[in-house]
């Protein structure tokens, strides 16, 4: 509601309905929090992604992932204002500068996770590189969503990205020589 400028640790207490002391209790500083609540949200973005129907082809389970996606996006774009803040603040953090390369990572595990059963010898890509394809598309088509909030041309855009990452995946693996 306030951004991370204005997220006092007296207001997250009172949107949190929990006492001011039991928070403090909880965590030593206003950063730990922060931290805790971008984690928080790396998480749910990654639990979106729990498995993938039986029999999808690497198109298929790449057009999943992304929809999955963007929709938590889409669904709860206060949530998602709030990641891309706290995001956009870890990466400005001294503390802990690997932070952000983390949750990142932890995008790119649980897609390569979903993937590395789909990809054979045919494909061209490694399951780590369809990971960041798949992150680079997501915010590429959410962040310029934010500021359009045009729902017909969020769809147009993923059909285009989702149908250019399958002709990707479509090419075929090179022989080294």
């Amino acid at each position: 509601e306030t951004g991370v400028s204005g997220a006092t640790t007296r207001r997250i207490a009172e949107a949190a309905g929990a006492p001011l002391a039991s928070l403090h209790y909880c965590y030593d500083t206003k950063e730990e929090l922060l931290f805790a609540a971008f984690e928080a949200l790396t998480q749910a973005i990654n639990d979106r992604m729990t498995s993938l129907p039986p029999r999808a082809t690497l198109p298929k389970a790449v057009r999943l992932i992304v929809h999955e996606a963007v929709d938590w996006f889409r669904n709860d774009p206060a949530a998602a204002l709030a990641a891309y803040e706290l995001y956009f603040w870890v990466l400005k953090q001294n503390d802990d500068p690997e932070m952000a390369a983390r949750a990142y990572q932890a995008h790119y595990d649980r897609s390569a996770e979903l993937l590395t059963p789909l990809i054979g010898r045919k494909t061209a890509i490694p399951p780590d590189q369809v990971a960041r394809l798949i992150a680079g598309t997501v915010d590429g088509l959410v962040l310029p969503w934010f500021a359009h909030r045009d729902d017909g041309r969020l769809e147009g855009d993923l059909e285009r990205a989702c149908r250019a990452l399958e002709l990707l995946l479509k090419q075929p693996a090179r022989r080294a020589a």
